[in-house]
């Protein structure tokens, strides 16, 4: 004969069911997020690339930007994609170059159907900003 299931232990049963999954899936996205790297792209204007004391610069003292650059990836080569600062940190946030953005000045806004590096981390989970210019 089967035995008979009060409504009260259905809707404990049921409860510590979602209760076990909401925690598992919550577990999973937290280990998931861990795995990420963090993301911090410092960019300057105007700062030739030997002004670190972490490059060998003897008499600049930079010690917060040198922990940076100790703990995380240091591009000791790099290339700029256009002579004006807007239009080459255009090609840097969108991954392509300026005139196929049509950002050729300063000043100029980037297309709103263009998606940002910013955009693109966001889509894939993370917490994003953008402070500067």
């Amino acid at each position: 004969m089967p035995s008979v299931t009060t409504r009260r232990q259905f809707l404990k049963a049921g409860t510590a069911g979602l209760c076990a999954l909401a925690l598992s899936s919550r577990w999973a996205a937290a280990a998931e997020t861990a795995k990420r790297p963090n993301v911090l792209l410092i960019t300057t204007d105007q700062q030739r690339v030997d002004v670190m004391s972490a490059v060998g610069n003897p008499w600049v003292k930079t010690p917060h930007m040198d922990a940076i650059a100790a703990n995380g990836v240091y591009f000791a080569n790099s290339y700029c994609p256009y002579p004006l600062c807007s239009p080459s940190r255009s090609t840097l946030h969108t991954g392509r170059t300026a005139h196929e953005i049509g950002v050729d000045h300063n000043s100029m806004p980037i297309d709103p159907a263009i998606p940002l590096s910013g955009q693109v981390f966001r889509a894939a989970g993370y917490d994003t900003g953008y402070s500067g210019k």
